[in-house]
């Protein structure tokens, strides 16, 4: 498993413009609101809608950015390959302004203790992601 996959699991697939509490997104989670789409994907989606090639694209530049930004309040390279990627999933799930927010997870990762960072993330909602994730955050394994 890698995290393309499993953020595209985890997400579902939305080939034209989702709304959802005042948001819009499109593709594997890209939220429109807070980051605009690259010159080449402007289109009328309902008429021409966003292909799975496009949205993994998308989504693997979303990852990108969001990795730079994940480094300014938490040194990833402090922990193994998966728990790096766990923390980037996170993070797109969460949205990173929201992770940056989140002050006991980010202060538990600090400390290695994953212990408390698997329990917090235990209380957000889906269950079954929160529940994936935090057994990757606990083991370092997919």
């Amino acid at each position: 498993m890698n995290l393309i996959e499993q953020l595209k699991r985890h997400a579902g697939f939305y080939e034209c413009v989702w709304h959802s509490n005042s948001k819009c997104f499109i593709g594997y989670g890209h939220d429109l609101n807070a980051e605009p789409l690259p010159d080449y994907l402007h289109r009328d989606f309902d008429n021409n809608p966003i292909t799975e090639d496009e949205a993994e694209q998308l989504l693997a530049s979303d990852l990108m950015n969001l990795r730079d930004l994940v480094y300014q309040c938490l040194d990833l390279n402090q922990f193994n390959y998966v728990r790096q990627q766990t923390i980037l999933s996170i993070a797109y799930w969460l949205t990173f302004p929201r992770f940056c927010r989140e002050e006991k997870l980010i202060t538990a990762f600090k400390q290695n203790n994953f212990e408390a960072a698997a329990s917090i993330v235990l209380t957000f909602k889906p269950e079954f992601r929160a529940e994936e994730l935090a057994k990757q955050i606990l083991t370092g394994e997919y």
